[in-house]
């Protein structure tokens, strides 16, 4: 799916001879790459080929593969060194581009690299430059900077990709928790989830998506804990049929067939629960605590999880994010000695404010849209809720990511 990401920085002139640049090396590179056979539009399989470092390889297809982007390319392209020895090791494989093809490349490297080293002086020094735009102007902050972690990350979601056959842009989550007018002691709970660009091969297995909430179900007897979910029609790209799976109080799976989806063709498919479901007020539970998990049911390159909370509980609970192994007993993030199960680093956490304001995301084009959907099939006020973002580059597949809503030593705020 095409994206348009644009910004006052190209348009009053700033950076303009840097997005010429940069769209004019992605053009080149695009050209190339897409000519490759599929086998080698793989980092580790174009690494292997060239005799050029891997990270180097991957960067330069996650860049150029796609569609052109914007500047966001700056961050996610390799440093010149790294441009520079893949088109050194290019030159040296005759058989793989044409003379006339190596110069072009050639020329735009080195006019985007002038072009990064005139505008910023390097490419550190321009991601900061335009992290410092998004802030001032309340944008989201940017998902197209790798580090270190992220670096490491992408070859296991190359290679994941590879053994499943699935690979998607976005894995998303948006859940909103309000107060139940008619019963203090329970809250209640709406979602909206999915996955953004998915490409899955004819021999893969089926889709699966989940989300859990733990603690205890309704207090009302006769209440169904989890709603069915439906499809999107307005946000997904293709129709689908749904398997529900019941799990347990608070969790539902679905698998999904796509109805026509063609053989490795990008898709979009959303769901969301066709009204909201009652749980026991997290301040209630002998925890005092609410752990929303999401398990990363396939690889993708951006994890984007939202949750809004009604003022009063956001008030009161203080939200943390976590990783857990995929295969631990959800169980195990509610305990105080949960160091046996937790990845060595915490997804960062976001607050972005009240309301839907702030709720754009490079990471999908339609996110506000979505969460102002999920607003209005309740009747929730979203002015009303003040939320948060978990947003993971290359997100570990099959890892578990936590929100945790710790309501301990905090009196009910219903009471």
């Amino acid at each position: 799916m095409e994206q348009n990401h644009a910004t006052d920085a190209t348009e009053d002139g700033e950076f303009a001879r840097l997005d010429r640049a940069a769209r004019r090396l992605h053009q080149r590179l695009h050209t190339f790459l897409t000519e490759l056979p599929a086998r080698l539009q793989s980092g580790s399989e174009l690494s292997r080929e060239l005799g050029v470092e891997r990270a180097t390889c991957q960067r330069i297809l996650s860049s150029a593969l796609g569609p052109y982007e914007g500047l966001e390319i700056v961050g996610r392209l390799p440093g010149r060194k790294g441009i520079e020895n893949f088109v050194s090791a290019l030159g040296e494989n005759e058989e793989w581009i044409e003379e006339a093809q190596l110069q072009h490349l050639s020329v735009a490297a080195d006019a985007f690299a002038d072009a990064l080293r005139e505008t910023a002086g390097s490419q550190s020094a321009f991601v900061k430059q335009w992290r410092a735009r998004d802030r001032e102007a309340g944008r989201d902050p940017a998902l197209f900077v790798e580090d270190d972690q992220a670096l490491k990350r992408r070859g296991f979601f190359e290679s994941s990709a590879e053994v499943t056959g699935h690979r998607c842009e976005t894995c998303v989550l948006v859940l909103a928790i309000a107060e139940d007018p008619e019963d203090k002691d329970s809250v209640r709970l709406a979602t909206a989830k999915g996955t953004i660009g998915h490409r899955m091969e004819p021999d893969a297995a089926p889709l699966l998506m989940n989300e859990v909430v733990e603690g205890s179900q309704s207090t009302r007897t006769g209440e169904a804990s989890k709603p069915a979910s439906m499809e999107l029609s307005g946000f997904s790209s293709e129709q689908v049929r749904l398997v529900n799976q019941d799990k347990g109080p608070a969790s539902l799976s679905q698998f999904i067939e796509c109805a026509g989806a063609e053989p490795d063709r990008a898709v979009d498919i959303l769901l969301a629960s066709r009204g909201s479901f009652a749980h026991q007020h997290p301040a209630l539970l002998e925890a005092q605590a609410m752990n929303i998990t999401y398990r990363v049911p396939f690889p993708a390159r951006y994890l984007l999880l939202d949750l809004y909370l009604e003022r009063r509980l956001a008030q009161a609970c203080l939200p943390s994010a976590k990783t857990y192994l995929g295969g631990e007993s959800q169980e195990i993030v509610s305990r105080s000695l949960d160091w046996g199960a937790r990845f060595r680093e915490d997804p960062d956490l976001v607050l972005l404010g009240q309301g839907t304001i702030k709720a754009h995301s490079r990471a999908y084009q339609h996110q506000k849209a979505l969460t102002d959907d999920l607003f209005h099939r309740q009747s929730w006020d979203s002015g009303e809720f003040v939320g948060f973002r978990m947003q993971v580059h290359y997100p570990i597949w099959k890892g578990t990511y936590c929100l945790r809503l710790d309501f301990s030593g905090i009196a009910h705020p219903a009471r």
